[in-house]
């Protein structure tokens, strides 16, 4: 169903923001950039094949960083409740604002606004918190996202995430990381409220400043009896001054336990199934 493709891409899409959005490329003043991503992600019921070209412009300095971007989402899969698929095109204008209160301290808020094919709308809004301390960061985020659109019947989701992590740098290019993230989707249409807890742990390799490398491991557990176990490893490479090029691929393996009716009244076997699930997503920046 499509909770199990949400499954997938709720981390996939963690790390690919960590790798999009990079330190590597903040400048102070004037900034503006733009590019695309290609999206690839699958399960066993949803295939998801989407291009994201964006741009963006912004400010910062030593007290805070203002925003404006723009996304469009090409080809992006909806589904309904038999997991029949539609295809769509999706606008997504947002702002974004940091400010630093403190020499540790940094606040992240954001909002975007989605329209696009099937009648659809959607309002996020984001929220950050992180403490940049000697040796070890802390950092937390929440997100709100509520979305509609028409297949066959009008469709109504509200999703909501929340998350925590502790990062420490073991030396100058390599940092341990421990997060924990909760998921939380309301199916309004449906009367179904499907929720998730994954732990992830891993290290990032700083090779150079053009150059980092991730790789962990997590684990979850859903509303659906579903145990997943996952290993992740992706980069993100700047090529030349103005191109950058991120790549991250998840390896999925999901337990699923079914019990099946034996020969007799009351009788009973149980076995655990298990699925193999291959996620990745590639992008392609270019900057100003």
């Amino acid at each position: 169903m499509e909770y199990a493709m949400k499954r997938i891409l709720i981390v996939a899409a963690v790390l690919t923001a960590f790798l999009s959005t990079s330190l590597l490329y903040a400048k102070d003043g004037l900034n503006a950039g733009g590019g695309f991503k290609f999206i690839y992600a699958e399960d066993e019921n949803v295939l998801q094949k989407y291009f994201k070209p964006f741009a963006y412009a912004g400010w910062a300095d030593d007290f805070f960083d203002v925003n404006a971007s723009y996304y469009r989402w090409i080809s992006y899969s909806i589904t309904d409740e038999l997991l029949d698929t539609r295809e769509i095109d999706i606008h997504q204008p947002g702002l974004g604002l940091s400010f630093y209160p403190g020499d540790v301290t940094s606040v992240d808020i954001g909002y975007s606004y989605f329209t696009g094919d099937s009648s659809y709308r959607a309002h996020r809004f984001e929220a950050g918190l992180m403490l940049d301390l000697e040796k070890s960061d802390i950092s937390f985020d929440y997100s709100f996202k509520k979305n509609m659109y028409d297949f066959v019947i009008n469709i109504e989701n509200i999703i909501q995430n929340a998350a925590a992590e502790l990062s420490f740098d073991i030396n100058d290019s390599i940092s341990w990381d421990l997060a924990y993230d909760y998921d939380r989707t309301d199916y309004k249409t449906f009367g179904y409220i499907y929720d998730k807890h994954t732990v992830r742990t891993g290290l990032l390799y700083i090779k150079s400043k053009n150059c980092f490398i991730l790789g962990g491991i997590s684990g979850s557990a859903d509303s659906s009896n579903v145990a997943s176990f996952m290993a992740d490893a992706g980069f993100t490479l700047k090529l030349y001054d103005h191109v950058k090029l991120a790549a991250i691929y998840m390896l999925t393996l999901e337990f699923v336990k079914n019990t099946v009716s034996g020969g007799g009244p009351g009788s009973s076997t149980s076995a655990i199934d298990t699925s193999v699930i291959n996620t990745g997503s590639i992008s392609i920046s270019l900057y100003l």
